[in-house]
């Protein structure tokens, strides 16, 4: 996806966001600042940064709704001082997963993504972790804010387990896009065709969209019933099936609880309950649950979670 925007708008400019996280390969590990670099490393020719709508922990010290939305305008003066006032591509998480579930307002998207075509550049959402209705009633997260991407990339959920991964663009934009351009020794595998056509399928004849929206809901409602009883909850945010809980040891001055979202992890384990972590600090308790998860489940899973945050809070 990204070497056919620089090849349609033969332009090597891609502008990414801070906290970002697009992948292992040279390019994508060079487009993503989660804090996963592990050797020293250049970012390499063409490649920008600019702030994600991160409103926990706002990059310019403002508070949202008052604030202009300043971080999606930032982009437009990353373009002017920093490219030559043109650009191949703009790419962006609708919800930033390793980065810690950091969901921006909608408009955050709709402003970048008018400045983006102000310069040229196509608009890349990449779907690989909001994709395949994780975050309800939408089959695309980028669709919760009103956005029409060019590209849209996916992996993850378009097998359910099975490897496979692709893109999905428009054919004006692929028409120079040869099959040399995107050849791959595991490319076109059928298993992971076959695998990848049944779960559309099974999405689209199990109302999975609509059932992420309700019970990613209901598992919200009763995180943010947590909160009010664990002073480590600093926040709780995200959509649909895609929830994230970030952990602070001080509420006003916010310092992320790094050490504690440690044991957290670790009394969930022993009690039979996955979490992930992420955010730049190691601090927030990242929740993707399957498309089928059930009420019962995440009273469950709501339980066992308290404990930890009693436990650490001792």
């Amino acid at each position: 996806a990204l070497f056919m925007a620089r090849k349609y708008t033969k332009n090597p400019y891609m502008i990414a966001c801070q906290r970002a996280y697009h992948g292992r390969t040279t390019l994508t590990r060079e487009l993503s600042s989660a804090g996963w670099r592990t050797v020293p490393e250049a970012h390499p020719s063409g490649v920008r940064f600019t702030p994600y709508g991160y409103c926990y922990r706002c990059p310019f010290g403002k508070e949202h709704p008052g604030c202009d939305m300043e971080c999606a305008r930032y982009v437009r003066e990353v373009i002017r001082t920093q490219t030559n006032n043109a650009i191949a591509a703009f790419i962006a998480e609708p919800i930033q997963g390793v980065g810690g579930i950091v969901q921006p307002p909608a408009e955050y998207f709709k402003i970048v993504h008018e400045i983006v075509k102000e310069y040229g550049g196509l608009y890349i959402s990449d779907e690989v972790q909001t994709g395949f209705g994780r975050t309800g009633n939408k089959w695309w997260g980028i669709q919760h804010a009103g956005v029409e991407p060019d590209i849209i990339t996916l992996a993850k959920g378009f097998g359910s387990g099975i490897p496979i991964g692709g893109f999905v663009t428009r054919p004006e934009l692929a028409e120079d896009y040869t099959i040399a351009d995107g050849f791959a020794t595991f490319g076109g595998n059928p298993l992971s065709c076959a695998a990848a056509v049944a779960v559309i399928d099974i999405i689209q004849e199990s109302n999975y969209l609509e059932r992420a929206s309700k019970l990613g809901n209901e598992l919200k409602k009763k995180l943010q019933s947590l909160q009010e009883d664990h002073k480590i909850i600093g926040e709780v945010r995200g959509q649909g099936m895609m929830l994230g809980i970030e952990l602070v040891k001080d509420r006003n001055t916010k310092e992320p609880a790094t050490q504690e979202m440690l044991q957290v992890m670790e009394h969930c384990r022993e009690k039979g309950l996955l979490i992930g972590k992420g955010g730049l600090d190691n601090n927030v308790v990242r929740l993707q649950p399957p498309l089928e998860l059930t009420s019962a489940q995440i009273d469950e899973s709501c339980s066992i979670l308290s404990e930890a945050f009693s436990k650490v809070e001792k």
